[in-house]
């Protein structure tokens, strides 16, 4: 598969599942920004292996 298109396919996966991610984590942490704290965290693995 070609570089850009696992790129693509990575960033498209990781986005759509951002704001169901996002609905779990925030009910269970005191503030929004350590919910995008800990929501960058799970998807920085995931964005990182499209540049392999």
């Amino acid at each position: 598969m070609p570089q850009k298109e696992k790129e693509n396919m990575i960033s498209q996966t990781v986005s759509s599942y951002g704001g169901k991610l996002m609905s779990f984590i925030r009910p269970k942490v005191k503030n929004t920004e350590d919910a995008e704290d800990i929501l960058l965290s799970v998807q920085q693995p995931y964005k990182s292996l499209g540049n392999r």
